[in-house]
């Protein structure tokens, strides 16, 4: 099938507020489509197909939303697929969408993409253990995280779960507590990581910050337990009475603040911090794979522990690197002046 030209025609977006009490959720994306064929000058009878992204189920508390939303959608009696997305939403469904007409299957096909970002409890926004080879967390919406959506918290006391069972506080793997990858974890942070956001970034490795990011602990203000892990973790990654300070005040401090104090590596402008972060993320992942890990390994295992203790483990985890295949294709390509070609073995 020839490839047929594609082209975006109209657009169209809801207006934004941290809330909209006045719409429901198949009222904002209706919203977005009118505007949208306003802007292209067309109707819904002269859409062919619906495509619509968005991220997991979970996160409105409706499964198949496609479905929920086909009268709002425009697509009772059309063609509608669903596009899974994970952060990229608004780009995965476009590219999804401009297939479609590019391989003639459609003539006009309407593309909504929409997230759940109305209280700033971004936490949602990341996922663990990530599928691919570097990963690089960063929030969504303006926020990296903005913590526990505490209007829940009221109306369902997180206690309730810790009494009937159905929640071990000591693993909690959305906030990195109680598990870690295996690989390097890069943050890109913009606007506040406050609370969850601020334990998240504990769980990370190198961390980069827009210059207007907002840092803190507030647990302590609403008689809460920072139960992400920022009381065992931050007196190690900052200095003692500076973490005392942030976690019994609930103080918050910015961008520049936490890179002084070593809680981040770098601070860029606003708007740039995922650029920086997948920079760095690349850096690495042009390096050996198995040396890389390894070297984490022994990072996190040896926190902690006199240094006299940790050459045993240092010596059995470098052997096993020096024994790879890949140890012996770096030096090779070395000699050969070309790009290593790491296989991970």
């Amino acid at each position: 099938m020839s490839k047929q030209p594609a082209a975006v025609i109209g657009v169209g977006q809801t207006h934004h507020r941290a809330q909209r009490k006045d719409v429901s959720m198949a009222g904002l994306c209706r919203e977005a489509i009118d505007r949208a064929l306003l802007d292209a000058d067309m109707t819904l009878d002269d859409i062919d197909a619906i495509v619509v992204g968005k991220a997991p189920d979970l996160f409105e508390g409706v499964m198949m939303p496609e479905l929920f939303l086909a009268e709002a959608l425009g697509a009772a009696g059309k063609p509608l697929l669903r596009v899974h997305t994970a952060g990229s939403v608004g780009g995965s469904t476009a590219i999804v969408a401009s297939s479609l007409v590019q391989a003639g299957v459609h003539k006009r096909v309407l593309t909504v993409a929409y997230e759940k970002q109305s209280e700033s409890n971004a936490m949602w926004a990341l996922s663990v253990p990530v599928p691919f080879n570097m990963p690089v967390h960063a929030g969504a919406g303006g926020y990296f995280c903005a913590g526990m959506d505490l209007k829940t918290a009221n109306e369902k006391p997180p206690s309730d779960s810790f009494e009937s069972g159905e929640f071990d506080p000591s693993v909690i793997k959305g906030l990195l507590k109680g598990f870690r990858l295996t690989k390097p974890l890069v943050a890109a942070v913009e606007g506040p990581a406050i609370a969850g956001g601020t334990e998240i970034l504990q769980g990370t490795d190198i961390r980069v910050a827009g210059e207007s990011a907002k840092f803190g602990v507030a647990e302590a203000r609403w008689s809460l337990y920072p139960m992400g892990g920022p009381a065992v973790r931050l007196p190690r990654q900052i200095p003692y009475t500076v973490a005392a300070e942030l976690l019994l005040t609930g103080r918050t401090l910015m961008a520049a603040e936490a890179k002084e104090l070593g809680l981040i590596g770098h601070v860029v402008p606003d708007g740039s911090a995922l650029e920086k972060a997948r920079e760095i993320a690349d850096m690495i992942a042009a390096n050996g794979p198995l040396a890389v890990q390894a070297i984490l390994k022994t990072m996190r295992d040896s926190e902690g522990k006199h240094e006299e203790e940790c050459w045993a483990d240092d010596a059995k985890v470098g052997a096993a690197v020096f024994s790879s295949d890949d140890a012996k294709e770096g030096p090779r390509a070395f000699l050969e002046k070309r790009k290593p070609e790491f296989q991970g073995r």
